[in-house]
């Protein structure tokens, strides 16, 4: 049972704003229902993860991101492909592993959870910590591993999501006429990396 903290709170916020940004600019967006609390539990221990409070919140918002997308390689396909691409980054890893000789762990954690359908790209969730904990977000590009290994750049999902929608408040991004949310006047993922979201 998700517990009542306030870092579920304020993705909750976060989330309903994304909603009103997308509903405006694409008022025909199918935005899916959500997944129940007990169905993204167990799918996760089925993997071996423990989902915090935070990622049942985010699939409990909406079970997939529908007929909208974002220029960062980030959009959610729904729960059970975000499942499959997380299992799929997992054997990508352990084939590179192999071949540079390091451990597939290295390379994407056993506690990490991708909630997108880019599976070389984008933010992974680490679900190393207790259901209640924050769920910190790492950006991760699969193929540029080897040289340089991921960075932690939020400290949770609510934060993670309050950047984005700070992003498309002002002006960051624009959603052209298929609903595709592309970058328009700053170059996202630099901001990222320098901590301006922070």
């Amino acid at each position: 049972m998700m517990t009542n903290n306030e870092f579920v709170a304020r993705l909750q916020v976060a989330l309903s704003r994304l909603d009103e940004i997308v509903l405006t600019a694409v008022p025909n967006a199918a935005l899916p229902p959500g997944a129940s609390e007990d169905e993204v539990r167990q799918r996760g221990e089925d993997l071996g993860l423990t989902f915090t409070d935070e990622i049942v919140a985010y699939y409990g918002w909406h079970n997939g991101w529908g007929s909208w997308s974002l220029d960062l390689e980030f959009r959610s396909g729904g729960f059970e492909e975000d499942l499959a691409n997380t299992q799929f980054r997992r054997r990508e890893a352990a084939d590179l592993a192999a071949d540079f000789g390091v451990t597939a762990d290295f390379l994407f954690g056993r506690t990490w959870h991708t909630p997108t359908t880019n599976r070389t790209r984008g933010p992974v969730l680490d679900c190393s910590g207790p259901a209640a904990a924050p769920t910190p977000v790492l950006n991760l590009e699969l193929e540029l591993m080897i040289d340089r290994y991921s960075e932690r750049v939020f400290g949770s999902l609510a934060e993670y999501m309050e950047g984005l929608v700070e992003l498309f408040e002002a002006g960051a991004f624009a959603f052209n006429s298929s609903g595709r949310a592309r970058e328009t006047r700053v170059i996202v993922q630099r901001l990222f990396a320098k901590g301006v979201y922070n």
